[in-house]
């Protein structure tokens, strides 16, 4: 997966959406989760994102 240039977690989406090849798509789809890994345990224990805004939450309000 190294040779694979930086992309976002959408762009890398969009391509295994659209992959044929078995082995690709499950490089594509482990590049896929290392990335949201990454971007998730970028938060911070109080819900806030890196960049300090609150995390969105899907729900209903209270």
């Amino acid at each position: 997966m190294d040779e694979m240039p930086k992309q976002s977690w959408y762009e890398l989406c969009e391509l295994a959406a659209k992959e044929q090849d078995r082995q690709k798509l499950l490089e594509l789809v482990q590049e896929i989760n290392r990335l949201l890994e990454k971007k998730e345990s970028g938060k911070s224990p109080d819900g806030h994102a890196e960049n300090g805004e609150p995390e969105k939450k899907s729900g209903h309000a209270a």
